[in-house]
């Protein structure tokens, strides 16, 4: 197997780009940059797009190799994300249901070669998963990640939980994905702290958040009541008790979280998996709490879940490379 690769997260608002040590998954550099695909698709049109990605890729890369020239010379590439979307690179059918955590079943394309000053780079685009009604790109690969890590592998049976802007939750089932669901969280929590009626009632300062007791409150309620009452309860609560602007935004996090995750109480005992960087780790942990799932919680520290997708792409480049 190579000895490196350079492992790419081409995001909807940016590129990371990765230089790693295949064995260990080690990070050896890395250069981030706001060319993200939607970026890409607002100023390129399709037929402009091919080449725009090439020459971005290609100046992440040099960039790359003043930091770390010796991993980064003549590494394959392996992309994951939205680059393989519609508004990406070249647009790849999504891997239906159910995938192996082997990588057995997912779906890539390797594309021309990619010329750089580190040297001459094999490209490769890996693509999303679909079940009858979802999808997404990005997470499948993280969960082959996930359960490389010994004391976070799925393959017997679990839900993990990865929060983001669209929070996914994926179970495992004897060694496969076998479904999952999307919740539009993070998004909501975006549009309504900052373009609703709700903006005038919490902080636009994201440190409001780390009042956990308003969250745990927040969390109470969302499982409670239905979402679109509770969320007026955020401004009642400034208008009626004068609660603190940072407190309500801790809240209203609390009652997005609190009604994502309720419906976990009523499902079949099975673990809980926690991927998650902070701070939405520790609001997700503490929503959890809440909820009494404290005992089938498993929580992945967020350094390992930084390079998740790293180790999910190593995994998949052992597939790639045993193609030749």
């Amino acid at each position: 197997m190579s000895e490196s690769f350079l492992n790419c997260d081409w995001g909807t608002t940016r590129l990371r780009l990765r230089a790693v040590l295949a064995g260990d998954a080690e990070v050896a550099a890395e250069h981030r940059t706001l060319d993200g695909v939607a970026t890409l698709a607002q100023q390129y049109t399709p037929h402009e797009r091919e080449a725009r990605y090439r020459t971005v890729l290609s100046e992440a890369v040099d960039a790359l190799a003043e930091a770390a020239a010796e991993t980064v010379a003549d590494a394959p590439i392996l992309i994951s994300g939205m680059a393989s979307s519609s508004l990406g690179w070249q647009e790849l059918p999504y891997a239906r249901l159910p995938l192996g955590l082997d990588g057995e079943g997912f779906v890539w394309r390797e594309l021309a070669p990619l010329e750089t000053s580190a040297g001459r780079h094999r490209v490769v685009l890996i693509s999303g998963a679909r079940n009858d009604t979802d999808v997404m790109r990005g997470e499948e690969t993280e969960l082959l990640g996930l359960a490389s890590l010994p004391e976070g592998s799925p393959a017997a049976g679990a839900l993990v939980i990865k929060p983001g802007t669209h929070s996914k939750h994926l179970r495992v089932e004897a060694g496969r994905l076998s479904d999952f669901r999307t919740f539009m969280t993070g998004e909501l929590f975006d549009v309504l702290s900052r373009h609703s009626i709700l903006q005038h009632s919490v902080a636009q300062n994201a440190a409001g958040n780390n009042d956990l007791e308003a969250l745990r409150i927040g969390v109470r309620l969302g499982r409670e009541m239905p979402l679109a009452a509770g969320l007026f309860r955020v401004r009642t609560r400034q208008v009626l008790d004068d609660t603190d602007p940072a407190a309500n935004r801790a809240f209203l996090s609390g009652l997005l979280i609190g009604n994502e995750l309720a419906y976990l109480a009523r499902e079949p005992a099975m673990v809980l998996v926690l991927c998650a960087t902070e701070p939405a780790g520790a609001a997700y942990q503490t929503a959890l709490e809440e909820l009494g799932l404290a005992q089938r919680l498993v929580v992945i520290p967020p350094s390992d879940v930084e390079l998740l997708s790293a180790r999910g792409q190593a995994v998949l480049l052992r597939r790639v490379l045993s193609r030749r």
